[in-house]
């Protein structure tokens, strides 16, 4: 509570107030607090880049859980790219990592679990939950047509990736249409050849 007063005491506002229970973790208000933040990257991606069409989005975390950022890409960049087909399918590779900063309550939620307060959670259990709110908040906004739909939407690629780690199993079919899904695959098969 010291270092509340203290923040406030600078100028800072409370934006949320909330008693942390050690043995709980709320993955329903990371999920709240991604999609929240996701929708405002991805308006303020389109809105840095006016004219431009946005055809990839992702959010990518690290092995701790302890990072949410946003990643985008758009048409442009892909047809530009010495890669190809490859830049679609990696984020580390896309063009713009803006609003990332819109993110930052769901980064300081995440902090309990990697600061010297009392963390009761299984660690397995929080890297999942957390990796789980953020394939959740996703889809929650494509279902809003956050991505476009139909044909726009079979278009575009969206991914949740963790940095430095395999895909997460399922993750690439839950976030995107079939016809992505179907893209994706042939761009491994392609790999195997």
């Amino acid at each position: 509570m010291a270092h509340c007063r203290a923040a406030l005491a600078d100028g800072h506002s409370l934006a949320r107030e909330t008693v942390i229970n050690p043995a709980v973790f709320d993955f329903a208000l990371l999920q709240t607090l991604v999609a929240d933040a996701a929708r405002l990257a991805v308006d303020a991606m389109r809105r840095a880049h006016p004219g431009q069409q946005l055809n990839a989005f992702a959010l990518v975390s690290d092995d701790s859980a302890m990072t949410i950022g946003p990643m985008a890409n758009i048409r442009e960049a892909l047809a530009a790219s010495e890669y190809g087909e490859e830049m679609l399918w990696n984020p580390a590779e896309w063009a713009f990592d803006d609003g990332g900063a819109y993110f930052d309550s769901a980064y300081r939620l995440l902090l309990q679990a990697h600061r010297d307060l009392p963390f009761d959670v299984d660690f397995d259990t929080f890297r999942a939950g957390v990796f789980e709110a953020c394939i959740a908040a996703l889809m929650q906004l494509d279902a809003e047509g956050g991505f476009g739909t139909g044909a726009q939407r079979d278009a575009g690629v969206l991914l949740f990736e963790v940095s430095d780690s395999a895909a997460l199993e399922g993750a690439m079919a839950r976030l995107n249409p079939p016809a992505v899904v179907a893209r994706f695959e042939a761009w491994m098969a392609s790999w195997a050849q």
